[in-house]
């Protein structure tokens, strides 16, 4: 069973994934997501991924930074497919879940 992180998980599950924005796009390759991507096969055209937003649901900057080792290092050994980026805003850290199309996401995390 995953752990939860106050609801954090769940809402990978549960929330629609919108089509890439341009900007999403850009923040992902400066963290280095897409190049990661690529280097996994995977086709990264900004119209080959999806994005969604989580709601931290009151959780603190440290707590989303353990959830985004939990999903990416723990349950996809270093080699994330689903990725959590974290947007610097002013009122902390925004975790953006992005992912190629073609990935059901049930079969990466709950796999």
């Amino acid at each position: 069973m995953l752990k939860s992180f106050g609801g954090l998980t769940q809402q990978m599950f549960e929330k629609p994934f919108k089509n890439m924005l341009f900007s999403v796009y850009n923040f992902a390759e400066e963290e280095f997501y897409i190049h990661k991507l690529r280097s996994f096969g995977y086709d990264c055209d900004i119209d080959d991924l999806e994005y969604m937003t989580i709601d931290k649901n009151g959780a603190n900057d440290s707590e989303v930074g353990l959830f985004k080792n939990y999903i990416e290092d723990e349950i996809q050994n270093g080699k994330p497919i689903v990725g959590i980026l974290l947007y610097k805003g002013k009122n902390g850290s925004v975790p953006v879940v992005v992912k190629p199309k073609n990935v059901d996401i049930t079969s990466i995390l709950k796999g």
